[in-house]
């Protein structure tokens, strides 16, 4: 693929990239006899270009992204024509007041029921209403035949869930953990809470109880209680004092900057593998994604060997 599609762009605006019409007649690709456009590649781009300029360190980089680009979007909508065209030969069909229901579900969810707001952003991503139907349309049929590629896997089976939990076992890695509480008190103030703390702990006292009473923070109320947290949740000053703790200990006082602080382990967990029983629903999910995408995969390549595909 030799066409660069034009951009206006800020930082670049000494870029002059050759037009559309200067490449292979406006044609970038021909499935089955029904040519995909250059304006149809530049349509697609075209939101994206801000993001690629920013993210662009140099003019040559923005350009071998965008060429990149180009590529992807262009076997996207390769394939979704194949997709659309292997739904419409196995006599499927999208009835019309359900399309009706996508498009005002849309107009709805992105704008909040505003039609002139919608209608500018049809003009800005120069598209009419009976494109973006046509879009939606598409859509939901590649929904649906992805959806039809799901329900053809076999069930999978216990074996299969821990095969591939033992796989990809690093991804349940849990780390260190302590379930965290403080009291917090401002200075130049703090001498005489300090002490107070200080000897309410001394005599028992649980530490949620004295947090509610002194703290000084956001999760007083809660009795200091932060929740769990791993090793670099907290700045250093209270991160290696917190870990440094068994289960019921506590530490303080603690200066930091303009605030004493005292922390306590409600309980601690060591670094561990969540247990497959525990993450058997989310190991279940995983697995039945991988196995979709893999299944559509291979349809989709077996779409594209049958067809007569040509690319300019």
């Amino acid at each position: 693929m030799k066409w660069i599609l034009f951009f206006p762009v800020v930082c670049f605006a000494e870029v002059t990239l050759p037009s559309m019409q200067e490449y292979s007649n406006g044609i970038a690709a021909v499935v089955n006899g029904k040519p995909i456009t250059l304006e149809t590649i530049r349509k697609e781009i075209s939101p994206l270009a801000s993001r690629v300029q920013v993210e662009s360190k140099s003019l040559q980089d923005f350009q071998d992204r965008v060429v990149a680009l180009q590529k992807e979007v262009l076997e996207r909508i390769i394939e979704k024509e194949l997709v659309v065209s292997a739904f419409e030969k196995s006599g499927g069909q999208i009835p019309e007041n359900y399309l009706d229901s996508l498009y005002q579900d849309y107009i709805k969810d992105e704008f909040d029921g505003n039609r002139d707001n919608f209608m500018q952003f049809l003009k800005a991503q120069y598209k009419t209403e009976k494109s973006f139907k046509t879009e939606l349309r598409d859509r939901a049929i590649v929904d649906y035949m992805r959806e039809k590629v799901r329900h053809s896997i076999a069930e999978i089976s216990p074996r299969k869930i821990q095969d591939y939990y033992l796989a990809h076992k690093e991804e349940f890695l849990e780390p260190e953990a302590v379930h965290f509480r403080q009291i917090m008190v401002k200075l130049p103030d703090a001498n005489t809470k300090v002490e107070a703390v200080q000897k309410a702990l001394k005599e028992g006292i649980p530490f949620a109880d004295v947090a509610i009473k002194y703290s000084e923070d956001s999760k007083a109320i809660q009795g200091g209680d932060w929740g769990w947290i791993h090793r670099g949740d907290l700045r250093a000053e209270l991160n290696d004092p917190a870990f440094s703790l068994e289960k019921g200990q506590y530490k303080g006082p603690i200066t930091v900057n303009d605030f004493v602080f005292f922390v306590y382990a409600e309980d601690k967990k060591a670094q561990g593998y969540v247990p497959l029983e525990t993450v058997k629903a989310r190991v279940e999910h995983a697995l039945s994604e991988f196995l979709t995408k893999q299944a559509y995969e291979k349809w989709i390549q077996e779409l594209k060997d049958k067809a007569s595909i040509r690319r300019f």
